[in-house]
């Protein structure tokens, strides 16, 4: 009698075949013909397939593609699912059970996250943790990185890939940059361009911007968020921030107040350069008006 492939039961499963702790066994379709596929994967990206399109011949190699069986291999990506053009979509192993995740994530730091552990459930909300998915959402912090005092540590996107990258920097001007660009290579060097990741490490300069003569120029952390911000003071008093906490705006009045960046604005000369003031011009007594009053 012919068995029609419709009613078949599928293709035998070997003694001994897919039997490792960490090994996943499933038996489908997996190209469609009505027949009971088997395949096997493990947490080390091996994958196997006996399929009936071969014949259910048997395999040992552990080398199929995901191609070979998506179902089994993969979740499935919902329609529309991870298609905004900031979005990035990634298929991974995100849990070691040896079928392929699906991450998505964005510029604004959403995360979803559709997982084999869940059942490949969809997954809509935006709101998955880093931990949901690691190797997709965030190069790990090596041990001992950035955990000197004066040392900034933070955690952001600074090529636009959608995954975590991490920045030091500390008051020195040191900066460290382990990128997913770079294969979250670690970094010890600690000279790192201000370019490696501009929205951790900088406001940017514009051109022209604190050039004259009398003018100083610093760049420092005013607000404590760990990104450099830049002041410009001059000898008559007035005072310009370009700060991270104001998205970087740029600042020409020349009006802002001691507290935009004391760390900047409100040094005090010695008492050599406040006894300078004493007895000079008008711009000379603003002078220590500004900064001797309380030295005199």
């Amino acid at each position: 009698m012919i068995c029609l492939r419709s009613a078949c039961a599928g293709c035998s499963r070997p003694a001994g075949w897919c039997t490792n702790t960490s090994s996943v066994f499933r038996s489908l379709d997996c190209d469609g013909d009505g027949v009971l596929d088997l395949t096997c994967s493990n947490s080390t990206g091996e994958r196997w397939a006996i399929l009936s399109q071969n014949g259910c011949a048997e395999d040992w190699t552990g080398g199929r593609p995901v191609s070979a069986c998506p179902q089994s291999f993969s979740c499935s990506r919902p329609a529309g699912w991870c298609t905004n053009t900031s979005s990035v979509f990634r298929s991974l192993d995100c849990d070691g059970d040896g079928v392929l995740d699906l991450t998505c994530s964005n510029s604004t730091g959403e995360r979803w996250a559709i997982l084999s552990q869940n059942g490949c459930a969809e997954d809509w909300t935006g709101g998955r943790p880093v931990s949901a998915c690691p190797q997709s959402f965030s190069c790990s912090r090596p041990a001992g990185w950035c955990t000197n005092t004066s040392s900034v540590f933070r955690s952001l996107d600074c090529d636009g890939d959608g995954v975590l990258d991490l920045t030091c920097s500390n008051s020195t001007g040191e900066r460290w940059a382990i990128l997913s660009q770079n294969g979250c290579a670690e970094d010890w060097t600690g000279g790192r361009p201000v370019s490696a990741c501009p929205q951790s490490f900088s406001c940017s300069r514009p051109a022209g911007w604190c050039t004259n003569t009398s003018s100083v120029f610093r760049s420092l952390d005013c607000d404590g968020d760990g990104v450099l911000d830049l002041t410009c003071s001059n000898s008559t008093g007035e005072r310009w921030a370009i700060l991270s906490q104001n998205s970087c705006a740029e600042d020409w009045t020349g009006g802002r107040p001691v507290s935009a960046c004391p760390q900047s604005f409100s040094k005090l000369p010695t008492l050599t350069s406040c006894a300078k003031c004493k007895g000079f011009t008008s711009a000379w007594r603003n002078c220590l008006s500004l900064f001797c009053h309380d030295r005199r």
